[in-house]
């Protein structure tokens, strides 16, 4: 890395965690820091080789800007990508992240926004919507050699940043998802979403998501028709947006979609202004060819108490999709984000289920 390349704003916490990583050498194997670009698009090579079954740490500072006038900015928590060797790719869990190496091979980091990957393997689209982009990430390679947790402390120690007793908090406090839910792969993982308890003793998917952007997704394969129904409570404690949703600087939002097998889908949301009904195709870059969002609840009168919804998907999305309806629902999601106005949504779902002439599809939690 050259010292060339780090933005102003990151020299001194380069020179910081330079400093941390000599106090914790004695745990570690290997360690780097890299700046990833935000402006090339391309794969950074911060000069590691990892084997299989190694524990490596990413710790990640800075954000990628699509427009410093319009104050368009995203984390490390959204767009900082990993791979080892050919390998798939994945999307660092949070600011700061830990996995055990899968392969061997180099590592490599990426500053991706998630509507440009083409594939899991890790191709994109040769149309970079953040064509133009400025800044970028330092990131933090620890491939530890002992004992992580220790490994951690003794960074943390030595780090004014506050960045490796954030990922110890991190872990300490990572909570699974309810069965059957996985992470859409195009936003990769996240600890947005987690399974948890209500006060009344209901099982719940809960999602707090601040300054970031996650989906999950519980995969189905059913045939839908006009009589087919999307339900679920929710109760929406905080939305993230405080304008209409329907601009991409003001695209934070917390809903359920479904999708279906032509690849669109259909996502209903809580607005903070836009009135129940309204629909829009999404304002951001390919997810505009896929995606449509219909205003299901607005405003914060009704905000910390559950709410029982169900709705006609095949009516609705002849209303707010068009064209020829789908035949089959392939999975039901939970979108979670905040990263434009870099602000807090949290919510709680249950009692999720897609009805059907032949019975209930029950999704959970």
């Amino acid at each position: 890395m050259g010292p060339e390349k780090i933005p102003d704003e990151l020299r001194k916490t380069t020179s910081g965690w330079q400093s941390a990583i000599a106090g914790c050498a004695e745990h570690l194997g290997k360690s780097a820091i890299a700046f990833v670009s935000g402006e090339g698009g391309g794969w950074a090579d911060p000069a590691i080789e990892v084997t299989t079954g190694q524990t490596i740490t990413l710790l990640a500072a800075g954000q990628v800007w699509l427009s410093r006038e319009a104050n368009l900015a995203f984390p490390p928590s959204v767009g900082l990508w990993y791979r080892i060797a050919d390998g798939p790719v994945t999307r660092c869990i949070s600011n700061t992240g830990t996995f055990v190496a899968d392969r061997s091979g180099p590592l490599l980091l990426i500053a991706k926004p998630p509507g440009e990957w083409a594939d899991p393997a890790g191709n994109f689209f040769a149309e970079y919507p953040h064509a133009g982009a400025s800044g970028g990430f330092i990131v933090a390679v620890l491939v530890w050699s002992g004992d992580l947790e220790a490994g951690l402390t003794a960074f943390a120690s030595h780090d004014s940043s506050g960045i490796a007793q954030a990922e110890r908090i991190r872990r300490a406090n990572e909570q699974p998802l309810p069965r059957g839910w996985v992470p859409l792969w195009r936003l990769g993982q996240n600890s947005t979403f987690h399974q948890d308890v209500a006060a009344d003793g209901s099982r719940v998917l809960a999602c707090r998501c601040e300054n970031d952007a996650a989906i999950v997704k519980y995969p189905v394969d059913i045939a839908i028709d006009d009589d087919t129904r999307l339900a679920w409570s929710w109760r929406v404690d905080q939305i993230p947006s405080q304008h209409p949703e329907n601009t991409t600087p003001t695209h934070d939002y917390l809903s359920i979609a479904v999708e279906f097998e032509n690849g669109q889908d259909l996502t209903y949301y809580w607005s903070a202004a836009l009135p129940v009904g309204t629909s829009f195709r999404c304002p951001l870059s390919w997810w505009d060819k896929y995606e449509t969002h219909l205003v299901a609840r607005s405003g914060a009168s009704e905000l910390g108490r559950w709410i029982s919804e169900e709705k006609p998907i095949l009516e609705d999305y002849r209303k707010a999709v068009g064209g020829a309806v789908p035949q089959r629902a392939v999975g039901v999601w939970l979108i979670a984000v905040s990263a434009f106005q870099r602000g807090l949504g949290q919510a709680a779902y249950r009692e999720m289920q897609l009805k059907t002439r032949g019975g209930n599809l029950w999704i959970g939690p």
